[in-house]
């Protein structure tokens, strides 16, 4: 997945690591967004989708 360099300063300053930002982007909820831009979703389903494949 490409990211802008702006999520990439920011997932940083979160310390979010890129293995969360590859689950989020496996499992969460794709819309699209103007200029081409791709927003993922990551709620309640999406998490609760990722906790039943952890332990599966």
């Amino acid at each position: 997945m490409n990211t802008t360099k702006h999520a990439e300063l920011r997932s940083n300053q979160r310390g979010i690591t890129n293995d969360v930002i590859s689950i989020i982007g496996d499992l969460g909820r794709i819309a699209y967004a103007p200029g081409g831009a791709i927003k993922i979703y990551f709620g309640h389903k999406e998490y609760d989708r990722a906790i039943q494949r952890c332990l599966a």
